[in-house]
């Protein structure tokens, strides 16, 4: 699920995401308990930026190397943390 944030805000993408309770998560090898969780990724868009958002339940079932997974894209859960999430962006100014 994605959404576009159009405005200029006061600080960059990434220090807003991180102010919501965000972290970056560089090492998939630890992956043990980490499950399930939110991924957030953030992309430059001409009018601002977009938050791109999915839940991953469990750890891939799959070996070979795959950096796939099966993540829920859309959801109550997801469009409910992506709410969260805007609400905190925008200081509650959601139109």
């Amino acid at each position: 699920m994605k959404m576009l944030f159009p405005e200029n805000y006061h600080d960059s993408p990434r220090n807003l995401i991180m102010n919501t309770g965000y972290a970056e998560f560089r090492d998939p090898k630890t992956g043990q308990g980490f499950y399930p969780r939110f991924h957030v990724y953030l992309e430059n868009h001409p009018q601002g930026f977009v938050v791109d958002i999915h839940l991953d339940q469990k750890q891939p079932s799959y070996g070979g190397g795959s950096h796939m997974h099966s993540g829920e894209y859309v959801g109550p859960a997801v469009k409910e943390e992506l709410m969260r999430i805007a609400k905190h962006i925008t200081g509650g100014s959601m139109k």
